[in-house]
This record gives structure tokens, C-alpha cells and sequence, in this order.
């Protein structure tokens, strides 16, 4: 479990404490505490990505032939650079989607409680 993963369970435990939910204050602050996080992922992704398509000209370039003497193919060499990436950017790339839908769904709790407080 990486440290994202970690952060993510904490606000999400956090967010299963009733009194939490119903405080604007705490929802406010989990918010941006998660936008940061997010932030903090993007950047994660883009070292990841970045990695990656290193990963994959090396296949590429390096050996320009396979065993039977055939060029590589560009689909191939992709694969092969998400195999040795352990397809980390993809995994990140999870945790970002998770990290906003979160966010969302903490945004329309707000809304809830503010419509309630006008009523």
C-alpha cells in the first residue's frame, strides 16, 4: 500500500465519523487537505509517465529487432514499458480519479448541509 493509498483510507475513515459529516468546517478542510493530495499524485503521475515512455523508447531503440528479426512494434514496446513500470502511472492514475471523486462527493455533502441550514 503506498502512502497515497494511506491518506485516502484516513479521509475516508474520517469521513465515516457521523459528526464529521455534518460539519462544514471539517468538510471544508478535508477538501483542500485532498486537493493537495491530488496535487501531490499529478506530480507522482507525471514522473511515472514520464518513466514509462523512457521505459518504452528504450525498447524501441535499444534492440531495434526482436528474437525472430522483426522490429519491434510500437504497440509491443508500449506494453513491454508499462510491464517493467509495474504500470505505476496507471495506478496513480486510479488514485487521482478516486482523490476527485471524493472531493465531489464531499463538495455536494456541502451543498446538502447548506440548503439544510437555509430551510
Amino acid at each position: 500500500m503506498s502512502d497515497f493509498d494511506t491518506e485516502i483510507n484516513t479521509v475516508l475513515n474520517d469521513m465515516r465519523i457521523a459528526t464529521n459529516l455534518d460539519s462544514p468546517d471539517w468538510l471544508s478542510e478535508a477538501i483542500i487537505q485532498l486537493s493537495a493530495l491530488n496535487y501531490r499524485i499529478g506530480v507522482a503521475m507525471a514522473q511515472a509517465e514520464f518513466q514509462e515512455n523512457e521505459a518504452t523508447l528504450n525498447f524501441l531503440s535499444s534492440p531495434p529487432f526482436d528474437e525472430g528479426g522483426k522490429r519491434t512494434s510500437v504497440a509491443e514496446a508500449e506494453r513491454r514499458g508499462m510491464a517493467q513500470t509495474q504500470n505505476e502511472y496507471g495506478l496513480l492514475k486510479n488514485q487521482s480519479l478516486s482523490v476527485v471523486e471524493i472531493i465531489n462527493s464531499a463538495k455536494k455533502r456541502l451543498e446538502v448541509l447548506s440548503w439544510e441550514h437555509k430551510q
